[in-house]
């Protein structure tokens, strides 16, 4: 990419020319008190428009006054930002010097891949009105449409879009922050786009949908988009993309809902040409999970009382926002429906308007190197700080301070983390590495941490299936087919079986993570029946499952991690994973660790039955599923694993039953 080296280029050399007097009754910049930056450094000194700072907030209240305040307003802001033009320009250089200086000094901040004008934009965006970052922001677009195409510059543009709308939201210029969505939205992607054609991807019958990785994570939990194509109550196809966002991010939707919903007319008038006439409505519905292949009539599973907001653009599509506090895994969870089509590049299109009008962010644009850098940051700080982190991630400086400066943070605040980063990210990267939950969906793993629980006492982990000796035999059956399936991934696929407290592990927040039970030194020498929920027969999964992240408790508290619920508590002051193992003590056979959406196949270590019939029976239904295959040597194996080795009669739990085959499964 060809980069500006001018750092003094900043693209609001075109503004037209400053008046004598300023426009009355605008508010083009806050003070440097209001800004939280040092006075000599403020981006104005104009006594002229100073003198205008207390002036009451524009009122809008038809679309005529809209467009006449809107135009004042930005016409006040181009004034300003010509009569500043040069400080602004020199103090932006004056101060990216010095901070060059700090960087060398203390950390690095993985940016590089910017332009030198978008990054010194981004780097003194907090430094700047939230008017004054719009009127740069558009002149750089304006005036650099090649450099759009780069998805790194298209992602920076759009998070900077949406900064300056969040601080005309609060600064109740309600009209503009729309304004900013609006161009935010036309931002374009190019047709090498991994999203870019549906059809490729939605003609696949994979239940659990397609999956796509690197997208925007200061929203996007994971950066994970998973895609379908099913049917509609109606019978009509419809494309479906779902995701979560961050709580963070599920606060800072509901007060957009609500301002669209006061300021519609001022929405309206904000929206781009192609939407001008579509008809928009906002309506809470109840939040379903939706049979795989609808039919009229299929009403799919409903938890009692949820519900959700639906965003409708007629004939565009729908976005439908869980709206249930004490639904905790339900709350930030996302689902957006398009109208099918065979046209390339319209639902992805769709998807970008829709999520960009409403505030998302950049959902569906490429994730940045320093975006990659800051998930395994976080990662580290919740497996190793589990506690500490919940602060931080809480506060938007988490998302939106450069990596370097978020490091540093982390380090000061929390001085165990700068031995765990030095590890990870700077001495031994290669402990650290993406792995599939599902195929496309990666999460950052930890090598070496299921080691260091082994080390801590821990043998493995297990689930109790329930049900007669049969049924549990067929369950096991399906998991080992396609692994161990969360209560939430299940109803999404359209799979409406429910667990043993599925609807209350839904309002934890732990609906969406596979339960299981470490087995430890300590527990080794109770008997199975003293485990809780041991069911009929127990699989056992390789502990190396948790490297992807996990959490979990000394006691069974349903997985909460719901702030609306009392036993959150326990979320906050939890023990990272190793130091669980330490901790656990013979009685705590109801302790839990839950494992995020799936557990796959390939962790799955053998099964423990409690007697010669149920064995046979479990037998029986692993062949029926062709499950049990014959090598070389004309030995039975599952999983890879003697059939002796892998279905264990007893009443206790064994260190050796969660050894490694010999050969992996294949």
């Amino acid at each position: 990419m060809k980069v500006n080296q001018d750092a003094h280029h900043l693209s609001i050399a075109n503004l037209p020319p400053l008046p004598s007097t300023p426009s009355p009754g605008s508010h083009p910049v806050r003070s440097a008190s209001q800004e939280g930056v040092n006075p000599n450094f403020a981006t104005c000194h104009n006594p002229k428009i100073a003198q205008h700072r207390t002036a009451p907030p524009v009122q809008n209240s038809s679309s005529l006054e809209i467009e006449s305040n809107h135009e004042k307003f930005a016409n006040s802001i181009k004034k300003m930002a010509q009569s500043v033009k040069a400080r602004i320009l020199h103090l932006l250089t004056k101060i990216k010097v010095k901070t060059e200086q700090v960087k060398e000094k203390t950390f690095s901040n993985n940016d590089d891949y910017l332009p030198e004008e978008l990054k010194v934009i981004s780097d003194q965006k907090n430094q700047l009105s939230p008017g004054v970052l719009l009127i740069l922001l558009k002149e750089y677009a304006k005036n650099n449409e090649k450099q759009l195409s780069d998805p790194y510059v298209a992602t920076t543009l759009h998070k900077l879009y949406e900064h300056a709308a969040q601080g005309l939201m609060a600064e109740k210029k309600i009209s503009f922050a729309f304004e900013a969505r609006a161009l935010a939205s036309q931002i374009k992607f190019s047709d090498s786009h991994a999203l870019h054609d549906f059809n490729k991807f939605t003609r696949s019958k994979f239940r659990f949908g397609q999956h796509f990785d690197e997208m925007d994570t200061s929203v996007v939990k994971g950066g994970n988009l998973q895609v379908w194509r099913r049917n509609a109550p109606s019978g009509d196809p419809i494309d479906v993309v779902h995701f979560k966002i961050s709580r963070l991010a599920r606060k800072d939707i509901q007060k957009n809902i609500h301002a669209i919903k006061n300021n519609e007319a001022a929405f309206r008038a904000a929206l781009p040409p192609e939407l001008k006439d579509v008809k928009f409505s906002i309506r809470e519905v109840e939040h379903s999970f939706s049979p795989y292949d609808g039919k009229p009539g299929d009403t799919g599973y409903t938890p009692p009382g949820a519900k959700a907001l639906e965003i409708s653009f007629e004939g565009v599509g729908k976005v439908i926002i869980g709206n249930t506090k004490s639904y905790g895994a339900l709350n930030n969870d996302v689902r957006i429906e398009l109208s099918a089509s065979n046209k390339p590049g319209e639902q992805l299109n769709s998807l970008h308007q829709m999520v960009s009008l409403l505030g998302f962010g950049p959902v569906a644009s490429q994730q940045r190197p320093d975006d990659t850098e800051r998930m395994k940051m976080a990662q580290l700080f919740h497996i190793y700080c589990p506690s500490q982190a919940i602060g931080f991630e809480t506060n938007k400086a988490f998302y939106e301070a450069p990596v370097g400066e978020l490091r540093a943070m982390i380090e000061a605040k929390v001085p165990a983390m700068k031995e765990h980063f030095k590890k990870y990210l700077d001495d031994q990267p290669e402990l650290m590495k993406k792995v599939e939950i599902y195929p496309g969906k990666g999460m950052w793993s930890i090598d070496d941490l299921s080691a260091q629980m082994r080390a801590a006492g821990s043998y493995g982990l297990m689930s109790g299936v329930g049900g007669t000796p049969d049924q549990a035999a067929l369950t096991i059956a399906l998991m080992i087919g396609s692994g161990a399936l969360s209560s939430q991934d299940r109803f999404e696929a359209g799979l409406f079986r429910k667990g043993a407290s599925s609807a209350t592990d839904l309002s934890t927040g732990g609906g969406d993570q596979v339960f299981t039970r470490n087995v430890t030194n300590a527990v080794s020498n109770k008997k199975i029946s003293d485990f809780a929920l041991c069911g009929t027969m127990q699989i056992l999964y390789d502990v190396d499952v948790v490297n992807r992240g996990a959490y979990g408790y000394r006691g069974d508290r349903y997985g909460v991690r719901n702030p609306d619920k009392l036993g959150y508590y326990f979320y906050k002051n939890r023990d990272n994973l190793v130091d669980l193992s330490k901790k656990t003590r013979s009685f705590d056979t109801d302790n839990e660790i839950m494992v995020k959406n799936r557990i796959p196949p390939e962790f799955i270590r053998g099964v423990v039955v409690e007697s010669k019939e149920a064995k046979a029976a479990l037998l029986a239904r692993l062949r029926s599923f062709n499950m049990v295959r014959t090598d070389s040597n004309g030995q039975e194996l599952i999983m890879g694993k003697p059939i002796d080795d892998f279905i264990h009669i007893g009443n206790k739990f064994d260190k050796k039953m969660w050894e490694k085959p010999a050969v992996a499964n294949t």
